[in-house]
């Protein structure tokens, strides 16, 4: 349980003991947000310019494992990319300015986003293909 506070610490131990891991894992992570230890969110964000045929899904899915974000990304059929991603905000906002430059062959002329509420949908980073 090392990087929480001694409370959540103290909560683990307690339910792991009556519940299983599993279980504990969600009530922890369900608590943590709440108590204000990590702001989570999901954001969607639409990259575009010259952003298709540049490599710039995999170096999406670099940056976002890099930043340990969990998500999706892939080509709209207007010549756009698409990211859905969700994790730590300021994780996000990082992933967000590197959105915006982009790999090197890519020419990003704007990225837009929209905030939500932190909603667990992912597990790890993934191109989405049609």
């Amino acid at each position: 349980m090392r990087g929480l506070p001694t409370a959540y610490t103290q909560v683990a131990n307690y339910l792991s003991t009556s519940w299983g891991l599993l279980d504990t894992v969600r009530v922890l992570l369900y608590l943590l947000p709440v108590s204000g230890q990590i702001d989570r969110a999901s954001l969607r964000a639409v990259v575009s310019g010259q952003v298709q045929g540049v490599f710039y899904r995999m170096f999406v899915v670099r940056e976002a494992n890099g930043l340990g974000v969990c998500g999706v990304v892939c080509n709209l059929p207007d010549g756009r990319v698409e990211v859905s991603v969700e994790g730590e905000r300021q994780k996000l906002e990082q992933l967000v300015q590197r959105l915006r430059k982009g790999p090197p062959k890519a020419q990003v002329s704007d990225v837009t986003t929209e905030w939500y509420e932190y909603r667990h949908e992912h597990d790890d980073f993934q191109i989405e293909y049609e």
